[in-house]
């Protein structure tokens, strides 16, 4: 009895474009069906799952690549598809030099792979940034983007498509010290760029992408506070995500989080990091608002009057009164009060370790460039 056999139909395209890559590269039908189908028993999962992870669901792909780091090249490729994208989008905006620095650099890795073939060569000269020869500009290049803190969006789209096209080619033989080398050189940057592409609503204020990669000096404090003195009426109690919070709700460690006491009322306003995002735009919008009136003789009345909103915070403000409403609860602040809440406020977005805290808060779920 003959052993089982795999058969089937195929469209009679597919079937003459297989013919040519076995004239083309003299290799027999029998052994790319072989190789094809060991490729597929060895991954199903990249066959089967990895175009509709990639097109299908960004999100939930760039999350699971996150967590681990990059694995191979087809994730090496979607990463950078993804920043090509945030880059694009953001084309006349200025994004961080030293990110695109890392991009240029894992070019630089690849030139000694890509100078033997010719036609990613020939792609790459015309179309890196520059005008002089294509490794000078690869030199020139790096410098400039060391001395430069910020560079033009179309200037590091240019880049990461050069790079992308690279890795995207299969000719280019890439081994495992050189992925390694490359993977090293654009990570962790590289999620924050690429969640950018994805990320839906509007940029946070407080989201400072040059302090992503800031490092907590020895004499910092995780958890700090005002000084709780008489003279005032509000007391702030801070923790980083470092510490452990007794703010944060229940499966949510490892947050920024804040508070108010209010010392007369005895009343507690907690802050994340969106509330505190929230909070800060109620009150630049109320400070515009009153730098507007003071030019416009028709509208006196801004100056002490109006409500101001943004997500889960409302500011209501008045002549007689000042009030605080998060969540649904409203807070009525004496005048002393509420300008003490406002100076801390201020205060607190104004800390370089805050504001780097709640940055990579911030980066995780809108993507930065």
């Amino acid at each position: 009895m003959k052993p089982p056999t795999i058969g089937g139909r195929v469209p009679q395209d597919l079937n003459d474009e297989v013919k040519r890559v076995s004239r083309s590269w003299a290799i027999p039908l029998t052994e790319i069906f072989e190789k094809a189908l060991r490729f597929f028993v060895d991954h199903p999962e990249r066959v089967l799952h990895y175009q509709n992870r990639f097109l299908d669901n960004p999100r939930q792909y760039l999350s699971m690549i996150e967590k681990v780091g990059i694995m191979n090249r087809e994730e090496l490729v979607f990463i950078l598809t993804l920043a090509c994208k945030a880059y694009e989008q953001n084309q006349d905006s200025s994004v961080l030099s030293k990110w695109v620095k890392g991009l240029v650099l894992a070019i630089q890795e690849l030139l000694p792979l890509c100078d033997k073939d010719r036609e990613i060569m020939t792609f790459l000269s015309f179309n890196f940034p520059g005008e002089e020869a294509f490794v000078g500009r690869v030199a020139n290049s790096i410098k400039t983007l060391e001395q430069e803190p910020l560079i033009k969006g179309k200037y590091a789209l240019m880049v990461a498509n050069c790079l992308l096209v690279a890795i995207k080619d299969e000719r280019l033989s890439l081994s495992d010290a050189v992925f390694h080398k490359i993977k090293t050189l654009i990570e962790p940057f590289c999620f924050y760029v690429a969640r950018r592409a994805i990320a839906e609503g509007p940029r946070p204020l407080l989201l400072n992408s040059s302090l992503l990669d800031r490092q907590a000096k020895k004499d910092e404090y995780h958890h700090f506070n005002s000084e709780n003195t008489e003279d005032q009426t509000i007391f702030l109690d801070v923790f980083l995500s470092t510490a452990h919070s007794v703010f944060n709700s229940p499966g949510r460690t490892g947050y920024f989080a804040f508070a108010f006491y209010i010392k007369s009322s005895k009343n507690i306003i907690t802050f994340d990091a969106s509330s505190l995002e929230d909070l800060y735009r109620c009150i630049k919008e109320s400070e515009t608002t009153v730098s507007l009136s003071k030019i416009d003789p028709n509208n006196p009345d801004k100056v002490s009057s109006g409500t101001f909103s943004s997500g889960v915070v409302s500011l209501h403000l008045n002549a007689e009164s000042k009030e605080i409403e998060k969540g649904g609860v409203k807070i009525l602040l004496t005048d002393e009060e509420y300008n003490e809440l406002l100076a801390k406020t201020k205060w607190l977005c104004s800390r370089e370790d805050v504001l780097a805290d709640i940055s990579k808060e911030y980066a995780k779920k809108y993507g930065a460039i």
